[in-house]
């Protein structure tokens, strides 16, 4: 079995979705602290007027809570995220396509941030591909730890045989050799970096939400850019 384990962000970057494309069994990492500063939990860019720009989810910074139980504070913020997405994107190639599927799961009543990110991304990853992944949620498994040995918990449990994981420093600390070692689990690295293609701007804006490409290139050449085909440059602009 390959499987990815990742926090449950908001409206995410391609390369979260190049880890699901990766692995059998994608678990969404929601029994750890919720991180005290700015996270991606609760927010992620966009393009506009050719500058990213922070959508941001508030929530309840009431203590030291684990993701699963971080409350959504309230609900102003949702009509301001469909208006700035619908003013961003309105002329964009897909949009008519893409943004009735962000539209219905943002109106929804969510209490907790995780609950509305695991929605937008199981959406968003069928707006991809027909391939069907399984979906777990580490706060399901019945783990000892809440803290990264329950990543080793988690490949224990899945019976991993390779896990899908990032380059960043967060991802590469939690690599106990040992434990890969002992248990004959193959390690494989995510990409950091995409190919560009079109955007609704003078000059390309990287790293954004991944409803970026799609509402400007649309589900198969997102797909193409996760899975880093070797498409000239050309198809990602026509």
């Amino acid at each position: 079995m390959n499987i990815g384990i990742h926090q449950p962000n908001y409206l995410p970057w391609l390369g979260l979705f190049e880890k699901i494309d990766l692995c059998d069994i994608f678990v969404f990492y929601d029994n750890v602290q919720m991180p005290l500063n700015k996270s991606f939990v609760t927010r992620n860019a966009i393009l506009a007027n050719n500058n990213s720009l922070w959508l941001t989810v508030p929530v309840k910074r009431d203590g030291i809570k684990i993701i699963k139980d971080v409350e959504i504070a309230n609900k102003f913020w949702i009509d301001k995220h469909i208006k700035t997405i619908e003013h961003s994107y309105k002329f964009s190639k897909y949009f008519n396509d893409i943004m009735p599927i962000i539209q219905k799961i943002l109106i929804r009543d969510y209490r907790y941030v995780s609950e509305l990110n695991i929605e937008l991304i199981m959406n968003l990853w069928k707006l991809l591909s027909a391939e069907k992944k399984q979906f777990i949620r580490a706060s399901e498994m019945n783990l000892i730890n809440n803290n990264y040995e329950s990543i080793l918990e988690i490949l224990d449990l899945t019976e991993a045989k390779k896990y899908i994981t990032g380059q960043g420093k967060g991802s590469m600390r939690y690599l106990d050799k040992e434990f890969f070692s002992k248990k004959g689990i193959d390690i494989k690295y995510c990409s950091s970096t995409f190919l560009e293609y079109k955007q609704r701007g003078s000059s390309f804006v990287p790293n954004l939400s991944i409803i970026d490409s799609l509402f400007n290139i649309g589900p198969e050449k997102t797909l193409n850019l996760i899975r880093h085909k070797n498409i000239n440059k050309e198809y990602y602009f026509e």
